[in-house]
């Protein structure tokens, strides 16, 4: 019976990676949160525009207008931290991908090392077969008549 003595290593990495990919997955839906608020800001400012156009048209008083020029610079003070925000998220993302193919390409060396070891126990296991057919087949032929 095949027992493969690294199997505790190969255990831990493979739940190493396990890990490493639910870290990404979480960070990744973080990142789409981030992503689709920073949408829904830059949205809102295209509204608060295209208001402030109409405004502009209808002749309403300055300090009107100005308010709303006011609002559209607050909000892209806030859209330019939702990009700050996304774009370090976007590098945890980053490292948290490195990490997970880190965590791949040390798992999948172990299951070669696996591998590699069940081929020598298959080679040894045919080998010591083999003999004993021969070894029967010399005691067969052994104690034939003559």
């Amino acid at each position: 019976m095949f027992r493969f003595r690294l199997q505790a290593v190969e255990t831990i990495r493979r739940n190493a990676e396990e890990e490493a990919q639910l870290k990404l997955g979480r960070e990744q839906a973080i990142l789409s949160k981030h992503v689709a608020r920073l949408a829904m800001l830059k949205e809102e400012r295209l509204q608060m525009l295209a208001s402030l156009a109409d405004k502009e048209r209808q002749k309403v008083r300055g300090s009107l207008v100005q308010f709303y020029m006011e609002a559209v610079r607050a909000r892209e003070v806030v859209i330019k931290m939702q990009e700050n925000t996304v774009a370090g998220q976007q590098q945890v993302v980053n490292r948290l991908r490195d990490a997970l193919a880190e965590a791949v390409k040390r798992r999948k060396t172990v299951e070669l090392l696996r591998n590699r070891e069940y081929e020598r126990y298959l080679a040894e296991a045919r080998k010591k077969e083999q003999d004993e057919h021969d070894e029967m087949a010399v005691l067969r032929h052994g104690r034939a008549p003559q």
